[in-house]
């Protein structure tokens, strides 16, 4: 065989050829070279999974981000757990007096021989909160007389309030004037302790004015057991 013959057979040989056999042209696919051969792989489609798995994807900077559902930002601070719907309950304190609201008068004292029941009976519903924890069970306190809603709450004043209405679904401020946590008042014990999410430190008490005991915010600092704000719900 002449020069010329051998020179265009070791030319042939070195075409790079794909699987099936074609012939590549240089710069349309990547090569893989072997050891023995060059084959051109073709590139291969993204994975459904999102996965780089046998794949030769160049590295870039990492940036993390922070993926919400459209509505998700707004979320309420306080919203009515509508799975419970409580039964009427009475409270009293250690003194077994039962609470009996007066929305009219502005009071809720504690008496035995009252006689209207109904306005002893008290709902309390569970509130569950977003993005906080506390040690205590989100409620709020309705009473129902003669045939009106109200809501039990705490005034600017420090004092309690009645006011005419229905409990709200959700509450967006991070505190509420009608929201109190409820507390075991002490381990071992079925009796509970009622903060005020508005006013921390102060909790459902009862206290002598105008010769009667009434139910009143009273302060009371961490770590003391005050049983004037000792409440049994019944």
């Amino acid at each position: 065989m002449s020069s010329a013959g051998t020179a265009k057979s070791k030319q042939a040989a070195t075409v790079p050829t794909n699987i099936e056999g074609n012939e590549v042209t240089p710069g349309s696919t990547k090569e893989q070279t072997g050891a023995s051969s060059t084959v051109a792989v073709p590139q291969q489609p993204p994975r459904l999974d999102g996965s780089t798995a046998g794949q030769n994807i160049p590295s870039v900077n990492h940036v993390d981000c922070a993926c919400t559902v459209e509505g998700e930002d707004q979320v309420d601070s306080y919203r009515l757990n509508s799975q419970t719907k409580p039964k009427p309950s009475c409270i009293k304190n250690f003194k077994h007096q039962l609470i009996f609201a007066f929305p009219e008068r502005e009071e809720a004292p504690f008496d035995i021989s009252a006689r209207d029941e109904k306005r002893s009976h008290f709902f309390l519903y569970k509130y569950r909160e977003a993005g906080r924890f506390h040690s205590g069970l989100a409620v709020l306190f309705t009473v129902i007389v003669d045939g009106r809603n109200y809501l039990l709450y705490c005034g600017n004043d420090e004092k309690l309030h009645f006011k005419e209405g229905e409990r709200p679904v959700s509450i967006m401020s991070e505190r509420s004037e009608f929201i109190f946590y409820q507390k075991a008042f002490s381990s071992g014990t079925s009796s509970f302790r009622f903060e005020s999410s508005m006013k921390p430190d102060y909790y459902l008490a009862f206290q002598e004015e105008d010769n009667k005991q009434k139910l009143v915010l009273k302060y009371c600092p961490q770590g003391v057991f005050n049983e004037a704000i000792k409440l049994i719900i019944i």
